[in-house]
């Protein structure tokens, strides 16, 4: 059985919990057991430059408990990737980001792509890791909803879709043939968003939902015993003492034995 942990990006708010295991246990294929964890500290979300950098350190954290705990393979539910760098220094499990995983995919299966984001942070937010990834050769643009879907009481589930079909429409006119999805809160609309682009005329048009394919593409790399290479994402040779973080006292080092934390 592969054991895959989805680690939310955002420390555990019981009282206004956004994700559920039960949200993902749809994704859960045969062979595949999912878990869900949270950023160990940091911002209860992560809305801008400064929230991605105080979550990093957390969510290094609680990927490292998560490879004690016996995972397989760790998928950051961040469209920022939050952590992405940090997590695959500290573990050699694979890590796998939905950004990274969903843009690859869509220049693979696709010509031209753009992205539906909640607000015009995130669009900003995903092109500056575009760069970064090499990856903006077939990026045509973001639209924003300027709407925060995730919020369910704040808008209809009808305000929001047609807030989302708008914005395709949008991307649509600069040709694209390829829509990502810009974060979790659009988890599982893609089958539904397709329909009703077939219905308004647009037949081709791939809709690419993160979470799920950042889920399976962790698994694939499981199977095919793959991970990042330590070359490049190497843990630290010695421990290193930290100030300031109380779950977090030391970095450990890449030869010594790590006990759980917290």
């Amino acid at each position: 059985m592969i054991k895959i942990k989805i680690i939310f990006a955002g420390p555990c708010n019981p009282d206004k919990a956004f994700r559920k295991l039960d949200d993902l246990l749809p994704y859960q294929d045969l062979g595949v057991q999912l878990h869900l964890g949270h950023n160990s500290i940091g911002p209860i979300h992560c809305q801008n430059d400064i929230e991605q950098v105080l979550a990093s350190a957390g969510m290094a954290q609680a990927a490292i408990i998560a490879e004690q705990e016996g995972m397989d393979a760790i998928v950051i539910e961040s469209m920022g990737d939050t952590g992405l760098i940090q997590c695959r220094e500290a573990i050699k499990i694979p890590v796998v980001g939905m950004s990274d995983s969903s843009l690859r995919v869509a220049q693979m299966l696709g010509r031209k792509f753009g992205v539906i984001t909640a607000g015009s942070w995130h669009g900003y937010a995903l092109e500056r890791l575009m760069r970064v990834y090499n990856l903006t050769s077939q990026y045509m643009g973001f639209q924003s909803l300027d709407m925060q879907p995730f919020f369910t009481d704040a808008y209809s589930e009808n305000q929001v879709e047609e807030k989302i079909i708008s914005s395709i429409t949008k991307l649509i006119q600069l040709d694209i043939d390829t829509i990502i999805l810009g974060g979790s809160y659009f988890l599982g609309k893609n089958k539904k968003l397709s329909d009703i682009l077939i219905s308004k005329g647009y037949s081709n048009i791939l809709i690419i939902d993160p979470l799920p394919l950042a889920i399976r593409f962790a698994r694939m790399l499981v199977d095919s015993g793959l991970s990042h290479s330590k070359l490049i994402y190497a843990n630290p040779k010695h421990a290193t003492q930290v100030i300031g973080y109380p779950t977090i006292p030391n970095i450990p080092g890449v030869n010594e034995v790590r006990e759980r934390c917290c």
